[in-house]
């Protein structure tokens, strides 16, 4: 599956993301090629997620399809822009979307547990980092 056929299978699957896909700077529409750039509406995707699926369970469920369907089936482009900005969008995330992805947990397929997986160490290593920062800044 390329990105055209991803969108279009993210779009089936989860039509109340079609406005913020047609507002997207990722859109087609706002490249000068004309091109879709799919790690921007991954990002996109993610913020839609925290907004509006994340307290809706059946939405959330069929996003967590869609996103499953991408990682397991996309092509390399596909696989690549769900992992880097989608997945760790919300596993470098802040606090809410960091506990969004585990919260996730039991929505996610098998790709997309593989792709969380990845982070959890990189993830753990940058909140503790953070928090030395915080604890040097404080003694200053």
């Amino acid at each position: 599956m390329d990105k055209w056929d991803a969108i279009e299978r993210l779009l089936a699957l989860v039509p109340e993301f079609a406005a913020d896909y047609e507002e997207s700077v990722g859109h087609p529409s706002y490249d000068v090629d004309g091109d879709l750039l799919l790690h921007v509406v991954m990002g996109d995707l993610g913020r839609f997620y925290m907004e509006r699926a994340r307290p809706a369970d059946d939405l959330a469920a069929r996003y967590w399809r869609a996103v499953e369907e991408l990682a397991s089936t996309g092509d390399e482009g596909v696989q690549n822009a769900v992992h880097v900005s989608l997945v760790e969008w919300f596993a470098w995330g802040d606090d809410a979307e960091q506990a969004a992805l585990a919260e996730a947990a039991r929505l996610q397929g098998p790709a997309t547990r593989a792709m969380v997986e990845a982070y959890r160490p990189r993830a753990s290593k940058s909140r503790s980092s953070d928090r030395k920062r915080e604890r040097r800044a404080r003694r200053r």
